[in-house]
């Protein structure tokens, strides 16, 4: 093989099970045998826990650690020869290396050497694997650890312990074993001396002796500090390797990172773990989960297993809070939440009461006078009601029943109500679901075809529809659910497709929903159920993911949620719809935390057109969403997007529009006479400046813009009663314009021109709030007169712009009414922000470069910030104002040191798009940023990693991040019309969030198996 360095002089192999205890006795010994009390260690000697890094190629580490070793010790056992590690481990180094290099420390069973066969006697070896038949010449060196068994306490100072050990050291130092003893036990009397020395002298030099102590002390706190170090971000990478296939476990051990030292990967695995939607897995046993059901106030998960127990499960606590045996394919509360009825194949439909735990009456059908006719035809059958499904009032359940047909059943006499509903071929169980309102249900077979009956004449309504793709042969078919309004009826078929009924057009919504994979022939149903709130829509597959989808968009709402290692056989959403519960094939009921995947389905809808700005008020109570008065559409509703040119300003609307593609000093303006309904598009005119209630998320308000038709920057007052505007007018006047708002009576108190072909970009109050600043573009100005504001300027000697107009920042009174002086900088502004003291301004725009100025002075502080390439259309300070961050057309992300006016380290990089809007939450842990890939992020500033899923519920490029003041809520804005707002409140106390998801700690066994090596910590107090 080919050299590598042997960064190890040995590797040990054992069965961790049986002897990790041992191997960290024996890594021990071999480290300090004859060592000087100054050297950390003689020998190298790898043992995976405290050499391996975390990794997800663990297979690809361990080879690397055996490639880089000079000897193989093995811990020879019973467990470790059936060990299937331990048997690679050995496989590989007798592919790479000769026997010689492998030494044997036998810690339970046998080892015979058949001299006369020059082999082991396997007859009568106990502790080796089969595998090292034949491969040596020669009886190899191995010694006899079983003794130490007996043994509390291993160490060099114990005679025998030693012994063992310089004869495993004694081939790998290259040095006879008596020499290595001897040594040692020099070196130790050595080390005696120096300690009786060192006491002696501390009675005549206190002080030097104190010193020393000190820094032994710290050497100690050093060592121990590098160790907790190495555990915390072993811990943090066990962490994100689990994620969501056991994520209170992998919660849990974030926090168990960061308790035994705060490391940054720590720091980020709690923050991914908390983004993370898996809350709690909760099992069964090896038998198949098949149906879950919410109780009615969302307390209570009731689990229905191929095992013939039906498990109630806190959802709270996440434990167990009893168990019913019945044989169930199905289950489902009643309305009233006193019941739970099940349907199974053998015992047929059957009621429980859920306060006594016991089966209420008698299973439906149960006959009450002859015995009944088991093919059914009587209306009494038992068997083979393996769906079931409440009428809207309880008093009627619908069941599937292996005849191919539906029967509607009354709960009170267990009577079966009328003829069953024949209509699909067959003789599998359909499946039913009433229309919310009552009246009419629906079925769904394995023909495919969805028929709606009346639940009163029991007749089919109208044709069937042909919903999926039939399959006779398949044991199971379709599923459905009705949207809470019942405006909506989801399909969900075995070919991998969800489709969407308008109820009262029989028509289908749209283009079916796919992403989920077909396995053919499934005996698994898929699974498919309405958020309470009917916006969201959850599907469970074959595939075993769990998909989310927006109910009016008709899209997936983020990644699927994977974490089921089998077919995922059922979903429910609790009654809040904040979570989400799925059940699988493997045995596993897992709770999902999904109301962040509703967030990026539920818009704040209202704008016309693209969205540039969002700003909270100082209360957080109030947001303010700005942008374009204008907007062009499809007959999709996708909006034709202006602001795709990036940083030019694109006008759109109706009525006001002459111009056909005109440039107007840098604006261009798209005429409606190009997308006219002829060609599929539509014109809208609508609010610019939009209010917001935050916790009810409503509009609350349309501020007024005149002839103001785009606004593309916000700032609320420092005491929340103003709000200001800065933008562009209509083509016609062509002019930039500040305006502002009280936030009491809505009124406009000003709306101040700044200059013709100069819209403003940015506006930012200083911190008493005594001035506003405005950042714009410069065109040419000339002698114009600014009536409404009283000021005229001045004309240069070319008849060019006056020498105070030449500038792009601009100071103004607190409600932009009078100006009070000017920044020397004559380039588009696009960004302006204040120190949080106060004393520094910083701004960027279409140069590439970021510029500091002193607040009193006005006067540029330094040079220019230069690192990105194309404008910068984004900074931010830090909450403690020693980083700037900014975000460029370069689609990188850069951190700067306020006080050495020094990049950061190197950029931050994941966006695929201009970087259009970079802001710190409040606490300054995290930084959100929104791009031109129409994706929101979030990044742990140290590490630069991203700490969130990319949200993409934006379907155009992203202009606006802001942090509320308390740092829960995370408001963005795009060129898709949408204003957004994200529930992030974990990242403001992030271990905190974590402990209250779990509801639970580390408990000392778990520690033990997870974490042998480092004393127990409370992870969750």
């Amino acid at each position: 093989m080919p050299s590598v360095e042997r960064r190890f002089d040995a590797f040990l192999s054992y069965s961790f099970a049986a002897d990790r205890h041992l191997a960290l006795a024996l890594q021990g010994g071999l480290h300090r045998l004859a060592r000087a009390w100054y050297q950390p260690r003689v020998l190298r000697i790898c043992r995976d826990l405290s050499n391996l890094p975390a990794s997800s190629d663990l297979a690809g580490t361990i080879r690397d650690a055996l490639d880089s070793s000079r000897h193989f010790v093995l811990l020879a056992s019973e467990q470790s020869a059936a060990s299937k590690w331990v048997r690679q481990e050995i496989d590989y180094w007798q592919q790479n290396r000769t026997p010689e290099t492998f030494l044997i420390a036998l810690t339970s069973g046998k080892i015979v050497w058949d001299d006369e066969a020059g082999d082991f006697d396997w007859a009568r070896t106990t502790a080796l694997p089969p595998q090292l038949s034949g491969w040596f010449v020669a009886e190899p060196l191995w010694v006899n650890l079983n003794w130490t068994r007996e043994v509390g306490h291993l160490s060099l100072r114990n005679d025998r312990f030693r012994s063992d050990v310089a004869t495993l050291a004694a081939p790998i130092h290259r040095q006879p074993k008596d020499f290595l003893d001897s040594e040692d036990q020099r070196l130790h009397r050595s080390a005696v001396r120096t300690r009786r020395i060192a006491t002696t002298a501390l009675a005549v030099l206190t002080v030097l002796v104190t010193l020393l102590a000190g820094i032994t002390w710290q050497q100690l706190d050093e060592s121990n500090r590098r160790r907790d170090q190495a555990l915390s971000r072993e811990l943090a990478a066990r962490s994100g390797e689990l994620g969501d296939r056991d994520p209170a476990v992998a919660k849990l051990l974030s926090v168990a990172a960061w308790r035994i030292s705060p490391t940054p990967q720590a720091k980020v695995a709690m923050l991914r773990a908390a983004a993370r939607p898996g809350i709690a897995a909760l099992s069964v046993n090896s038998a198949p989960v098949v149906s879950v059901a919410y109780s009615l106030d969302g307390k209570t998960v009731a689990a229905a297993g191929a095992d013939g127990k039906v498990r109630f499960w806190d959802t709270a606590t996440f434990q167990q809070a009893g168990e019913l045996t019945a044989d169930a394919d199905w289950v489902v509360f009643s309305p009233d939440g006193h019941h739970l009825a099940t349907a199974g194949e053998v015992d047929g439909a059957r009621f429980w009461d859920l306060a006594a735990r016991r089966e209420a009456g008698n299973p439906l059908g149960s006959p009450t006078g002859p015995t009944p006719d088991p093919s059914g035809r009587d209306g009494h059958t038992r068997h083979k009601n393996t769906t079931i499904a409440f009428g809207p009032d309880g008093r009627s359940v619908a069941t599937g029943v292996g005849d191919g047909t539906v029967r509607i059943w009354d709960v009170g006499t267990r009577d079966q109500v009328g003829a069953p509903l024949a209509g699909h071929p067959g003789e599998e169980s359909p499946f039913a679901a009433f229309y919310p309102a009552g009246g009419f249900l629906a079925t769904a077979g394995n023909d495919g075809t969805v028929r709606f009956w009346d639940v009163g004449t029991h007749q089919q309504l109208g044709p069937p529809l042909a919903a999926h793709t039939p399959d006779p042969q398949s044991p199971i078919g379709p599923v459905l659910a009705f949207s809470p309004d019942g405006a909506t009826l989801a399909s969900a078929g075995t070919d991998g497709t969800v489709r969407l009924w308008d109820t009262g057009s029989r028509q289908e919504k749209g283009p079916p929903l796919s992403g989920h994979t077909r396995s053919d022939r499934s005996l698994v149903r898929p699974s498919v159920a309405f958020s309470p709130s009917g916006t969201m829509l959850a599907t469970g597959s074959q595939d075993g993911t769990v998909r989310l989808w927006h109910i009016d968009r008709q899209q997936q709402i983020g990644a699927p949620l994977a974490g089921h290692s089998g077919p995922v056989t059922s979903v429910a959403f609790a009654p809040d719809g904040r979570t989400l519960t799925s059940a699988g094939s493997d045995g596993k009921v897992r709770l999902w935390h999904v109301a962040g995947h509703e967030q990026a389905g539920n818009v704040l809808a209202g704008h016309v057109a693209s969205v540039y700005a969002v700003a909270f008020s100082p209360d957080g109570r109030t947001l303010a969403s700005s942008g374009d008065y204008g907007g062009i559409t499809d007959r999709l509703g996708s909006p034709y997007v202006c602001g795709n040119s990036g940083w030019g300003l694109c006008l759109s609307g109706f009525g006001w529009l002459s111009a056909n593609g005109r440039v107007l000093g840098g604006v261009k303006v798209v005429s409606p006479s190009r997308y006219d309904d002829h060609g599929g598009w539509r014109i809208a005119d609508g609010p610019t400046v939009l209010l917001w209630d935050v916790e009810r998320r409503r509009e609350t308000g349309r501020m007024m813009t005149g002839h103001t038709r785009t606004i593309r920057a916000l700032a609320f007052s420092p005491d929340g009663r103003t709000l200001t505007g800065g933008g562009f007018d209509d083509p016609s006047s062509s002019t930039g314009r500040i305006l502002a708002w009280d936030l009491g009576d809505r009124r406009t108190v000003a709306s101040t021109p700044v200059g013709r072909d100069r819209p403003v970009w940015a506006l930012a109050f200083t911190p008493d709030g005594e001035s506003l600043v405005s950042g714009g573009d410069l065109e040419a100005l000339g002698n114009v007169t600014l009536a409404e504001s009283g000021i005229t300027t001045d004309p240069g000697e070319d008849g060019g712009p006056g020498e105070k107009d030449k500038s792009t920042v601009v100071f103004w009174d607190s409600q932009g009414r009078s100006r009070d002086g000017t920044l020397l900088y004559d380039r588009a502004t696009y960004s302006i922000t204040f120190s949080p003291n106060g004393s520094t301004i910083a701004t960027s725009g279409a140069d590439g470069q970021i510029r500091l100025w002193d607040a009193a002075s006005r006067k540029q502080s330094g040079d220019p910030l230069r690192g990105h390439t194309g404008p910068v259309g984004s900074v931010s300070f830090s909450p403690d104002g020693k980083t700037l961050v900014s975000g460029g057309d370069d689609g990188t992300i850069r951190l700067w040191d306020t006080a050495t006016r020094t990049q950061l380290g190197e950029p931050v990089l994941g966006h695929t798009g201009p970087v259009y809007s970079v802001t710190f939450s409040p606490n300054g842990a995290v930084l959100a940023s929104g791009s031109g890939d129409n994706s929101v992020r979030l990044w742990d500033i140290p590490t630069r990693t991203q700490v969130s899923e990319s949200f993409l519920a934006h379907r155009g490029p992203v202009r606006s991040v802001r942090f509320s003041p308390d740092g829960r809520w995370l408001a963005t804005g795009g060129e898709d019309m949408a204003v957004r707002l994200w529930d992030i409140g974990y990242a403001a106390d992030v271990q905190g969030s974590l402990c209250a998801m779990v509801n639970r700690t580390l408990t000392h066994a778990e520690w033990e198996r997870l974490i042998p090596d480092a004393p127990f910590h409370q992870t969750c107090l």
